[in-house]
């Protein structure tokens, strides 16, 4: 088909400038059921204490007390005693009746702890009215070495272009503190510039992190930027296919397509390994690898499709 040559081809190993949108910041998820609250993460999910501290709380109660078996009530009973874990931790549990949560995060949060304070601008956040205090908790809790509020904090400023400076040093901030998605994204505001000068070789270091932590889509990050070069030494090149593929080979869409561009633009045709590649991708959901999966790839057309590609 006409249109191959114009999907297909490579196009993005000279300028960062155009990385593609494809490659998102962390993604969104949605948020966790109250009945399983879950521990840190960045991926807008409100975050637990951990199990030791958690447990030193519910010590609390007296040895003279009956039992109390039900963890709803453990947590509550926690929380009545002035432990910041165990209102925290109810307050996630809450999480689907904001008023609920936000009156035990306001607590955990009045009692010093960092969480309870990034938990509670987690849920503000969404609120117009609250955005700024939102913003001065994650802030605050950042500062307070809290990785998962310097990512939710960069998350929310990534949105405002003028704000690009601040969220790449949020994520970077986060990343030091060993946190994968952090790293993730300062590689990719890196790659395109946003809030920094664009530097493929700086965002390449930056998707080595948690690609070495065997975040594959870390790893597709680290292919690409390793490609995105007017002429990458044939060793950059072959550490680039070889990140995508193994990005792919762990169902990243991003790692397929860029494999299979990439696979296509050398062979200056859409082989069988480069299809199969586009194929994957598409079951992976990338929309783009779909068109390209679908069209015939006809060899008689090849010519002319080259051709309009280099229109």
């Amino acid at each position: 088909m006409r249109v191959f040559w114009s999907i297909v081809s490579w196009g993005l190993l000279g300028c960062s400038g155009a990385v593609p949108v494809a490659a998102p910041l962390s993604p969104s998820s949605p948020a966790p059921s109250s009945a399983e609250p879950s521990v840190a993460s960045s991926h807008g999910e409100p975050a637990r204490a951990s199990g030791s501290e958690s447990s030193a709380a519910h010590r609390a109660s007296s040895p003279a007390q009956p039992v109390v078996r039900d963890k709803e009530a453990l947590y509550q009973r926690s929380c009545d005693l002035g432990s910041a874990i165990g209102c925290n931790d109810l307050g996630v549990r809450h999480w689907q009746e904001p008023k609920r949560a936000r009156e035990l995060l306001e607590r955990a949060c009045t009692l010093g702890l960092t969480q309870g304070c990034a938990n509670l601008a987690m849920l503000l956040l969404p609120v117009a009215q609250e955005h700024a205090r939102a913003l001065t908790l994650l802030e605050g809790a950042c500062k307070e070495h809290n990785a998962h509020a310097c990512v939710h904090l960069g998350d929310a400023l990534y949105d405002n272009p003028e704000e690009w400076s601040k969220a790449e040093r949020s994520y970077e901030s986060a990343c030091k503190m060993d946190d994968s998605e952090g790293c993730l994204n300062v590689g990719w505001m890196v790659l395109r510039g946003q809030g920094t000068r664009a530097n493929a070789e700086r965002a390449a270091e930056w998707f080595r992190i948690p690609c070495e932590r065997d975040m594959f889509e870390a790893c597709a990050g680290l292919g690409f930027a390793l490609l995105d070069d007017e002429a990458p030494s044939a060793s950059q090149a072959n550490q680039g296919k070889h990140w995508l593929r193994v990005a792919c080979d762990h169902d990243s869409a991003f790692g397929c397509l860029m494999a299979a561009r990439r696979a296509a633009f050398e062979a200056q045709q859409l082989t069988p390994e480069s299809r199969a590649l586009f194929e994957k991708a598409c079951r992976l959901g990338s929309k783009s690898a779909c068109s390209v999966a679908e069209s015939r790839g006809d060899s008689d057309d090849s010519d002319d499709e080259a051709e309009s590609a280099s229109d």
